[in-house]
C-alpha cells in the first residue's frame, strides 16, 4: 500500500470490535489493537484467557468472578468431607463416590 493511503486508513475513526458486548470505545484504527490487547489494553469486554486454562471465553471485566465462582478448573473443596480438587473433579468424579454425600431417603 502507498504510505499516504496507509496513514489515512490507520487514522480512520472506528468503534471497538466488541461494541455489541457493551464497549463504548472509539478511536483511530491504529489504536484498536492496543485497546483490545488482553494484557495491556483497556477494553473490559475483550476476551482474555482464564488463568486456570479452562478454555472458556471470559470477558476481562468478568475474569475475577469467573475465577471464584464459575470456572470448572477453580480450586474447590467438597463441603461434605473437605476433599480438595478442581470443581469439575469434585462435582463429576468425587461426589458420586463421596462417603459423606447426602443420599435422599427412599
Amino acid at each position: 500500500l502507498n504510505i499516504k493511503y496507509q496513514r489515512r486508513i490507520l487514522a480512520l475513526e472506528v468503534c471497538c470490535t466488541v461494541k455489541d458486548r457493551g464497549c463504548e470505545w472509539s478511536g483511530k484504527l491504529e489504536d484498536l489493537e492496543a485497546h483490545l490487547d488482553a494484557k495491556t489494553g483497556d477494553c473490559e469486554y475483550a476476551d482474555v484467557k482464564c488463568l486456570n486454562e479452562c478454555d472458556q471465553p471470559v470477558e476481562k471485566h468478568d475474569l475475577s468472578s469467573h475465577l471464584t465462582s464459575s470456572c470448572p478448573k477453580r480450586e474447590f473443596t467438597c463441603q461434605y468431607c473437605n476433599f480438595k480438587a478442581t470443581y469439575e473433579v469434585v462435582s463429576n468424579d468425587h461426589w458420586p463416590q463421596c462417603s459423606f454425600y447426602p443420599v435422599p431417603c427412599p
